[in-house]
């Protein structure tokens, strides 16, 4: 998922984001970005909408990169 979200494949994001609720957004890239910072990075805002609206999937905001940033930060900064 992080690497379609860094490619910004809208598609397949959306199609797994549909299918399956077991994500685990915890997730953190060697710089210690989540799933979700880089589909804010990538200006994936409905397919971050569809993940927001999804009940069934935890997003943890607490999270901070390598530079301490959390997804807030990253939505905020653009």
């Amino acid at each position: 998922m992080m690497k379609m979200a860094e490619a910004s494949y809208r598609s397949s994001i959306d199609f797994v984001l549909e299918k399956r609720n077991d994500i685990d957004l915890d997730i953190q890239d060697n710089y210690g970005k989540t799933l979700l910072m880089h589909m804010i990075e990538n200006s994936l805002n409905d397919s971050i909408k569809k993940l927001l609206e999804n009940n069934q999937i935890v997003i943890n905001l607490n999270l901070a990169d390598a530079n301490n940033k959390t997804a807030l930060f990253y939505a905020f900064d653009k």
